[in-house]
This record gives structure tokens, sequence and C-alpha cells, in this order.
């Protein structure tokens, strides 16, 4: 396979929603070729290839995607969607794997508000008529509130965070938090007080997006859909080939070449390297390094007896696979 056909076919597949908050420091220039194969049962693939909600692109809209899980759908007045209309996204859950998907329900043809907002802990000598039970709120303020983590009982959130309330005209009519908050303390009745104020607003051309959610699912399930669907086999292999695949997995750091040992770059590595190239559809996933030249590809690979989740980086100016 000609090597701009390899990094074409790589390109095209989709990146970024790979879980790689396990993985180690990222490449650098200095590395030319890394091999690490790990066994891995089908619920370690599945965690591996779908990111968790709480650490995805949409992790600051964990209240309205959970509020998604939970009743089908829910609907969300923002600036931006947590999902681009008419795409989709798969993320897990609690042991189960969710398609998301948005659309627009709703455009609001005047000015939206958004507020940036932050809860902190609340002193004890804040005057009574500072003071507003959460249940005695407006209703619209306690939907905000409870989308974003602070809804009735015990607040699921601690102090000392921030994040926006965004209120149509009408909402914020019938608001006692915004545009000027009528109390600076809410108290819940576990006892927890927060304080709360406004940093800063804007308004804007506000839309509501409904985001749905659909069980696709448990991560078991899922994880053996992938490996069914993209593992493959390494048959056939030298001696030379087999004992880079044993140091890849019996090393943790894997099967390493940098400019350092860059003579080591061998027949067998590149004949190895090829095995790969030939089976570029089956990747999992692929994502570049910032210099743009370290270019990382996934696989789910079966050796002897194993399915191991193998992660290939190469350098593409070291590495052409023209034969």
């Amino acid at each position: 396979m000609h090597r701009r056909r390899w990094l074409a076919t790589l390109g095209g597949l989709l990146s970024g929603c790979l879980d790689r908050s396990g993985e180690g420091a990222a490449g650098t220039s200095n590395e030319i070729f890394i091999l690490t194969m790990t066994p891995v049962t089908d619920a370690e693939i599945s965690r591996r290839h779908v990111v968790a909600l709480s650490k995805g692109p949409t992790h600051k809209y964990q209240p309205q995607l959970t509020a998604a899980i939970a009743n089908g759908s829910t609907n969300h007045t923002a600036t931006t969607p947590a999902i681009d209309p008419d795409t989709t996204l798969k993320q897990r859950y609690e042991g189960s794997v969710y398609q998301f998907s948005s659309s627009v329900v709703e455009t609001h043809g005047t000015a939206t508000y958004q507020y940036e907002v932050i809860i902190d802990s609340a002193d004890e000598d804040v005057s009574g008529s500072k003071r507003v039970a959460y249940d005695a709120l407006p209703a619209v303020d306690r939907s905000k509130l409870a989308a974003n983590g602070f809804g009735a009982g015990t607040p699921e959130i601690g102090p000392g965070v921030g994040f926006q309330l965004t209120y149509t005209p009408a909402e914020q009519n019938q608001s006692v938090l915004v545009p000027t908050p009528e109390y600076s303390v809410i108290e819940w009745e576990s006892d927890v007080r927060r304080q709360i104020r406004i940093e800063d607003s804007r308004q804007y051309e506000g839309k509501t997006y409904q985001y749905t959610a659909d069980h696709v699912g448990t991560v078991q399930e899922v994880g053996k859909q992938l490996r069914t669907q993209y593992a493959f086999t390494l048959a056939g292999l030298s001696a030379d080939e087999k004992a880079i695949i044993g140091e890849a997995i019996d090393n943790q750091t894997g099967y390493r070449i940098t400019s350092r040992n860059e003579a080591t770059v061998t027949e067998p590595v590149r004949d190895l390297f090829q095995r790969f190239a030939d089976r570029v559809e089956n990747a999992l996933n692929y994502d570049d390094e910032q210099d743009q030249l370290t270019h990382r590809a996934y696989f789910l690979v079966e050796y002897t007896d194993d399915v191991h989740w193998t992660e290939l980086r190469f350098r593409s100016d070291r590495f052409d696979t023209q034969k």
C-alpha cells in the first residue's frame, strides 16, 4: 500500500472519541516507531474505545445528557449544543453505551440571556432576608439549577463551581436569581447552604435543543460487537517479527524505536509495519500528534489465543510503504 493511501484511509476514520485517559505521555518527535499490545476483555475494549460521559467532549453537559438517558430525551436552551444537530455521538455511562443526538426544537426570535454563575460556600452570618429555601424558588430557577447538579435534596456538586444559566426573556421575568439575584444564599432541606453570585452575562439569539439518548448496549455487548467487526489475526510471522510482537506484549512501554536507536528500523520492523498497513481498514481509530508527522492507529489483534488492544505509533516520514 502506498503511504499516502495508508494515511488518507486512516484520516477518514472517526477520531477524537477514544478514551486515552489511561495512556502515558504523548509521543514526541524522537519516537519513530512504537508498538504496544495489551490483552483485553470485551468490556475493556468498550471502555478504551468509547469515552466516558464525564470525560468526553460533552462533559459540561452531563446533567442534560443524563436527563436524556433517564427520560429518553430532554430540552436545553443554550448558546451552543452539546452535540451538533443531525450528528450522533456514543459515550459510556454507568456500564452502558449510549448514542446521543440533538435537534433544534425552537429558535428564539428575541434575545436570550446567558449568565456565568458561581456557587460557593455560604457564610453563617448572612441575614435572613438574603436567604431563600430551594423549594421556595420559582420553578424556572429550580429547573435551571437542577440541570446543573443542584436539585432538591443534597446538592450533587460541591461548592466552588461555575456554570452557565440560560434564560429566555419570559423565563427571566419569572426568576429571582437573574438578572440581579434577589437572594445571595440558597438553603436546602439537608441544611446545606450555598452562596450564588453572577459573574458575567450576555445576550444572544438562543436556541432550544432536544437531546435524545438511545441505549446501544452494555460495555460487554458493545465490546463484543467491536471485536467481531474489527479484530484480525496476525499469522505467518517470521521469528524476528514474533520477537517484536513478544516485546510489544511483555514490555509495559512496548516495542520502541527512537531517534537514538533509529538503526534498529530493520527489515522485520518494516515487514510488520506493512502487515498493519495492509489491514488499515481494520483500524478502530486514528489521531495525530501536534507535530503532524507522528500518527497513532489503534487495532484489535488476535494473537496466541488473546485479543490485544494494539496501538501503533509511527512517524510518516520514516515509513514509506511503497513496494
